[in-house]
């Protein structure tokens, strides 16, 4: 098997006393040399892992690395970690996270690479770790006890800094949250694990039995499986975690994972562009632990062993137009090949004003922009020289975590490297003292969010940051997570839910934000709905309208309307709230019954539970009363006679009452009418004669509606009579509708 290159992970100091490596396969033989000579070796047993050096680094000395198994030796690592310089003094590091109490693990930030970093409780020791980079897991020998304060030093070169002090301030959860656990098929070579409180004790189980167990410096990470092989399908897998000495502990039923069987393994992803001296390529979608091996025009170049699911494999001989694709394999099973991508020959920056001002000491970080995907940079200090890794660049933008923590005084610059050969120097940043606030006690500005805060949005946008700061998130008074202050305004991507109560307090060296605002996350009100019909100031319009509008929300499951609210008045008079209507019906109304040739308004309210959102009015007027289509018909009035029988027609005997059944044959409702009707009998060869005449109320008539009205008659003596009936309004008139058809009958 070929082998590929290890990398140096930097950035490396000549006070380091250990070298962390990556990229090897677990099994080969590990070396490690400074202007190659030999300062560091062993064999490797994990894809991660630091090496004890054996002599004394110089400044600017090239660190590269080598592995080789059976007689088969990698080059050495393309891009080599240049020796900073001897600080003068050592200065602040920092605590990535706040502190739990009852916790047993943290990380530090912004130790010079290699330092013995010394977590004290007072004056007891408690903790200590030899610093490989920007991060330094330390586990700690005892629980931290609440109010207690931690002092973190470094001790480097015979140096050893002022301590950097915070306070316990966190309890864990009276109940602590089950371990998430992500999907695990048989033979996986790692699983992901989240849901962990900082500092808290993990032990895994595999049916029921432990496997391994560890303290958690954060909150999430992805576990190596014990061995090649290790789960088997159908085994059964959960993790606990506990603090405060086993006291609280988390419930295990929480995530019990069935092992599944073995899939083909995921195919990796390739990021381009592949730049011919970038010495590395990018790749995503990996398994941690899994084998990866590298092909150039179908050539393989060599493999490593990935440490994380996302990595930049250092490779040396790429060529111009070379065809890359990659594969991965684990226990006995190989991935498909990934993408491919195309060795380019001159990618370069276009710009050299990449580094974002200002810059604050105690920074552990800088932020870079105007990058150009495929090339490497180097973030450099006038002082002490390479402060960070190699970089693959990615984006356009990026976040590049330092070693050792930023100085006053000191001048930062970035190294730009370009595709095919060829560097830009960047920008200078001379590093400011921080701004600090007036008070009783020193500290830095609070920062401001933004509100108002929407359950909507996903992100909080914050401003007067410290560049530089870390920012502690906080949700209902618990810490949620911390990011790195980039620029003095940023959006902060976070899910947000309704009445969440969010605080953030920005650290920066020792110096805490006080006065810290809390906002609240509220739901957002509706849009505003918008009128179709009637138009505004549309004449002419019918007496029955049907009022026509649309939701801009509609589709948005937060700014959709939940109810309508509609409103209508006669102008001038105020609008009045005429009906409700639930959003997820009709946006739709028909109105009844307005009087012609008057002036409208009318408005719609849209509601939810953010608050409602108004249309605005339109006015229109309508037109003249229609004449309508037959709104008034007979259904076979029933006559009753003195003995109280029920007749038909033809009527056999003298009725002395009836009841007209009158039906609304139109398209319109009738409200507040009366019917006039009259009871006629044809005479032949002479002048009708009208027996009754009589002006009778009828209750409101929907469309297709009866409704009856009883009214008693004289004695009928035999002939033909009819009944004929007009609506009236409310004051006797006539109105303009149609009268009903005479209804004929007999009388024998």
């Amino acid at each position: 098997m070929l082998l590929l290159p290890p990398k140096i992970i930097g950035p490396v100091s000549e006070c380091s006393k250990v070298i962390e490596v990556q990229d090897q396969l677990v099994g080969t033989y590990v070396k490690i040399y400074a202007n190659n000579q030999i300062v560091a070796q062993g064999p490797a047993s994990s894809t991660d892992q630091i090496f004890l050096l054996n002599l004394t680094l110089a400044a600017t000395q090239k660190i590269t690395a080598t592995q080789e198994k059976d007689g088969v030796v990698s080059d050495h690592s393309p891009d080599p970690a240049i020796v900073q310089r001897k600080p003068s003094q050592l200065g602040h590091i920092t605590f990535a996270t706040p502190l739990f109490a009852c916790g047993q693990a943290l990380q530090v930030l912004g130790a010079v690479s290699g330092s013995e970093v010394q977590i004290r409780d007072g004056n007891n020791l408690i903790g200590k770790a030899f610093a490989t980079g920007p991060k330094t897991r330390v586990e700690l020998s005892q629980p931290l006890e609440l109010n207690h304060t931690l002092k973190a030093a470094q001790i480097s070169c015979s140096l050893t800094s002022a301590p950097s002090q915070l306070s316990v301030t966190e309890n864990p959860p009276s109940v602590l949250p089950g371990v998430a656990i992500g999907r695990i098929n048989e033979c996986d070579p790692s699983f992901p694990v989240g849901n962990v409180i900082v500092g808290a004790h993990v032990q895994f189980y595999k049916n029921g039995a432990t496997f391994g167990s560890a303290f958690f410096d954060v909150t999430a990470a992805t576990v190596n499986s014990p061995s090649e092989g290790f789960f088997k399908a159908g085994d059964e897998v959960y993790a606990v975690q506990s603090m405060c000495k086993g006291k609280l502990q988390s419930s295990p039923d929480f995530q019990k994972v069935i092992v599944g069987r073995a899939s083909a393994i995921g195919t990796p992803s390739l990021l381009g562009p592949v730049c011919v001296s970038a010495h590395f390529i990018k790749a995503t979608g990996l398994k941690q632990n899994a084998i990866i091996t590298v092909f150039q025009d179908g050539e393989e170049l060599g493999s490593c062993q990935t440490p994380s699911p996302e990595y930049e494999i250092p490779i040396g001989r790429l060529r111009t137009g070379g065809k890359i694709f990659i594969r991965q394999s684990y226990c006995n099973r190989k991935s498909e090949n990934s993408n491919t991508i195309t060795v380019v020959a001159d990618v370069g920056p276009a710009v050299n004003n990449v580094l974002h001002d200002p810059l604050y000491e105690c920074s552990v970080g800088v932020f870079i922009t105007n990058l150009v995907p495929g090339t490497a940079l180097v973030v450099l200090s006038r002082q002490l020289g390479e402060i960070s890794s190699r970089i693959f660049v990615s984006a356009a933008e990026m976040e590049v975590g330092i070693s050792p923590a930023l100085i006053a005084g000191d001048v930062i610059q970035v190294r730009l490297l370009k595709c095919g050969g060829g560097e830009l120097l960047s920008n200078e940043i001379t590093v400011k003292k921080i701004p600090v606030e007036a008070g009783s006690a020193p500290s830095i500005r609070p920062v401001a969010i933004d509100t108002p805060v929407l359950v909507s949005q996903s992100f909080l946008r914050v401003t007067r940051i410290v560049v530089g700061a870390l920012l502690d998130v906080y949700v209902n008074g618990q810490w949620f997570k911390t990011v790195f202050g980039r620029t003095e305004m940023m959006s902060i991507y976070m899910p947000l839910v309704q009445n969440q109560r969010i605080k953030i307090i920005q650290r920066l060296c020792d110096l805490v934000s006080r006065n810290n605002p809390e906002v609240t996350v509220i739901w957002p009100k509706p849009k505003a709905p918008v009128l179709d019909y009637p138009r505004n100031g549309e004449l002419n319009t019918e007496l029955t309208p049907i009022l026509d509008w649309h939701d801009p929300g509609s589709g948005d499951r937060f700014q959709s309307a939940r109810i309508f609210f509609i409103y209508m008045a006669v102008v001038p008079h105020a609008e009045n709230q005429i009906r409700s209507v639930d959003a997820g019906g009709s946006t739709q109304f028909r109105v009844d019954d307005l009087l012609p040739n008057t002036q409208y308004s009318w408005s719609v309210t849209s509601y939810n539970e953010g608050g409602e959102e108004n249309s605005g009015s339109f006015l229109f007027t309508t037109g003249n009363a229609p004449v309508p289509r037959v709104l008034l018909a007979f259904d076979a009035p029933i006559f009753i006679s003195d003995d109280g029988i029920t007749m038909t027609n033809p009527v056999p005997n003298r009725p002395t009452s009836a009841y007209i059944n009158i039906v609304n044959a139109g398209a319109l409702k009738a409200t507040g009418y009366k019917v006039h009707w009259t009871l006629i009998r044809d005479v032949i060869g002479s002048s009708d004669v009208t027996v009754k005449s009589e002006l009778i109320v009828i209750p409101d008539l929907e469309q297709d509606r009866h409704t009856q009205s009883k009214f008693s008659v004289p004695a009928l003596s035999s002939g033909d009579y009819r009944i004929e009936a007009e609506f009236r309004d409310s004051g006797g008139n006539l109105t303009p509708f149609l009268p009903a058809l005479p209804y004929p009958f007999s009388l024998h």
